[in-house]
C-alpha cells in the first residue's frame, strides 16, 4: 500500500497504492467541494474547496472531500444512486474522505453536539440533522467509495484546557477503535487521527495509540488550530516519534508552502487545505517566487507563470501540484534541503510572505 523509495535525511518520497491509482508521495491535496454541476456542499463552505473541473485541469493527482457536507447535501442516496463520490464529482482520481469532526470548530456551517457516543450535527440551510458515530461515519464514507476515509475524531479545540484535551484524546481513540470494528470494505483504507492540541506528551501519547492499531496511515489532526508556527511543528515532531515509519504520515488542515517543506523535512507524506482556493479568492496568485495580486502579475512574472490558465484558482492548484513534484524531486536527488532553502529565501524576499522557521 505504501512505500518509501528515497529519503534525504528525514524528508522521504514514495508511493501510496489505492483502488483508483497511485500517488506519489509527498502530496498536498485540494478539497473538492462541489461538482463541475455545483451539486456538493453548502453555500458558504461552496467558495471555499475547489471544484473537480478544476482540479482536473491542474493535474491534481490526489483530493479530499468531507463526508459529512456530501451525507447532508447532495444526500448519501444521490451519491450512492449516482455510483459513488468518484462519478458524482467526476473526479476518477485518488480520493480521501473526511469524517467531518473538524466541522465543530467555531465557523462551521452547522450547529453541532458531543457526547461519548458520537456529534450531532445540525444544518439549519436544510433542515436536517445527522448523529455521526462511528459506525455510522464508517457507513457513509463506505457507501461513498472514496479510496481513503478517515476515522470519526474529537477536535478538543484550539483553546481547550488540558483536561478538554485529554477528554477529546481518549474519545477519539475509543472512537477510532470503533471505526476499525465497523469497517469493512478490504478495497479502502482506513487512516487513524491522533490529537493533543498543544501538549507534546498528549501528542506522543496519542500517536502512539493511535500507530499501534494498525491503520494504513495516521494523520496528525488539529494541527492548522494551532496559530503559533513553532508549536505545530514542534507538536508535529512530538507525534512523529510514535508513528510507525512504515505508515503513511499525514498531517491534516495545512497547505502553507513553508509549513509543507518544514513538515517535509519532518518525514510528513500528505497534506491537505483549501488554502490555494482561499488564496486565490482574495486575488492572490501563488508562484515560486511569492504570493501576488493579479496587479502584480504583468511586472513580476513571466507569461507561462501569469497566463494560459482560466482562473487564480486553477493557477493556484498547478502551482501546489508542481510544487510538490518539485519536492519530490529534490529528495531522490538527496538536495532537499537545498531546495527548501532556496524557494524560503526567495518568498522571503515578497512583501506579506512569511518566512520559515526552524525550532529545534
Amino acid at each position: 500500500m505504501f512505500e518509501v523509495k528515497s529519503q534525504d535525511g528525514r524528508a522521504r518520497a514514495g508511493l501510496i497504492r489505492v483502488r483508483a491509482g497511485t500517488v506519489e508521495t509527498p502530496f498536498f491535496m485540494p478539497v473538492i467541494t462541489r461538482s463541475s454541476l455545483a451539486r456538493f456542499g453548502t453555500e458558504d463552505y461552496y467558495g471555499l474547496g475547489a471544484g473537480s473541473d478544476l482540479c482536473r485541469l491542474a493535474g491534481t493527482s490526489a483530493a479530499i472531500c468531507n463526508s459529512l457536507i456530501g451525507s447532508f447535501s447532495p444526500g448519501l442516496e444521490t451519491i450512492v444512486a449516482g455510483r459513488g463520490v468518484h462519478n458524482l464529482l467526476e473526479f476518477h482520481r485518488p480520493l480521501f474522505t473526511d469524517s467531518g469532526g473538524y466541522q465543530v470548530v467555531p465557523g462551521s456551517s452547522f450547529v453541532s453536539h458531543l457526547n461519548h457516543e458520537g456529534i450531532k450535527f445540525v444544518a439549519d440551510w436544510c433542515n436536517t440533522e445527522i448523529l455521526l458515530t462511528p459506525r455510522e461515519s464508517m457507513r457513509i464514507q463506505q457507501s461513498m467509495g472514496s479510496d481513503v476515509a478517515m476515522v470519526l475524531d474529537d477536535m478538543g479545540g484550539v483553546n481547550a484546557s488540558r483536561e478538554r484535551q485529554l477528554l477529546a484524546l481518549e474519545r477519539s481513540h475509543r472512537w477510532a477503535e470503533s471505526c476499525l470494528l465497523h469497517h469493512s470494505d478490504p478495497e479502502q483504507l482506513l487512516f487513524g487521527i491522533c490529537h493533543g492540541g498543544p501538549h507534546e506528551d498528549l501528542r506522543s501519547q496519542s500517536a502512539a495509540h493511535i500507530s499501534n492499531l494498525g491503520f494504513s496511515g495516521v494523520a496528525i489532526g488539529g494541527i492548522a488550530l494551532l496559530h503559533d508556527r513553532v508549536l505545530k511543528l514542534r507538536s508535529v515532531r512530538a507525534a512523529l516519534r510514535e508513528i510507525h515509519t512504515d505508515r503513511l504520515r499525514y498531517v491534516m488542515g495545512v497547505g502553507h508552502p513553508a509549513d509543507i517543506l518544514e513538515m517535509v523535512a519532518e518525514g510528513i507524506d500528505c497534506f491537505d487545505a483549501a488554502f490555494p482556493t482561499i488564496q486565490a479568492q482574495r486575488g492572490v496568485w501563488l508562484s515560486d517566487r511569492g504570493m501576488f495580486t493579479k496587479h502584480d502579475l504583468s511586472q513580476q512574472l513571466s507569461p507561462s507563470e501569469g497566463g494560459g490558465l482560466p482562473s487564480p484558482a486553477a493557477h493556484n492548484l498547478r502551482f501546489m501540484e508542481q510544487f510538490m513534484r518539485n519536492v519530490r524531486t529534490a529528495i531522490a536527488a538527496r538536495r532537499f534541503a537545498q531546495f527548501r532553502d532556496a524557494f524560503l529565501a526567495q518568498w522571503a524576499k515578497i512583501p506579506g510572505t512569511r518566512p520559515s522557521v526552524s525550532p529545534g
